[in-house]
């Protein structure tokens, strides 16, 4: 069994909990570091004031994005946004062909992959549609 403290820890930082309360405030970062002289402290946040949220440059490959240790983060929800950047061009083919066929404007010979791609967003949409009245009415069936 865990407590609060396993779940609030981060591999990198020891006194995360007290950083990131001052996230984006670098002097009460540094007031939190010197009160805790004999802990690990992270490089990152040392750099950047608000790493745990977007890692710097010195990061490499990961610059730019939530650190993968912070344990506030939601990671699968951060993963499909990135993949979302990533695939930005079939998100923005997805958006058009919803529109189109909302519009009843789809063209009748629309490609096999792009009728794909439309209704895996109209299955997607109605599921978070469906979710989102469930937890509207208190999980009740409507």
């Amino acid at each position: 069994m865990h407590s609060i403290q396993d779940v609030e820890m981060c591999v990198r930082e020891n006194s995360f909990v007290e950083l990131y309360r001052a996230l984006g405030d670098k002097k009460r970062q540094d007031q939190i570091r010197l009160g805790n002289e004999n802990k690990r402290h992270c490089k990152f946040l040392i750099e950047d004031e608000n790493a745990c949220d977007k890692l710097p440059a010195s990061a490499e490959e990961h610059a730019g994005r939530i650190c993968p240790n912070n344990p506030y983060a939601d990671h699968e929800k951060n993963a499909l946004i990135e993949l979302a950047y990533e695939e930005k061009e079939i998100v923005s083919i997805a958006y058009n062909l919803a529109y189109l066929a909302d519009i009843r404007m789809l063209p009748a010979d629309i490609d096999p992959v792009e009728l794909h791609i439309l209704k895996t967003v109209q299955l997607t949409l109605a599921e978070i549609n469906k979710e989102r009245m469930e937890s509207e009415s208190g999980g009740r069936q409507i």
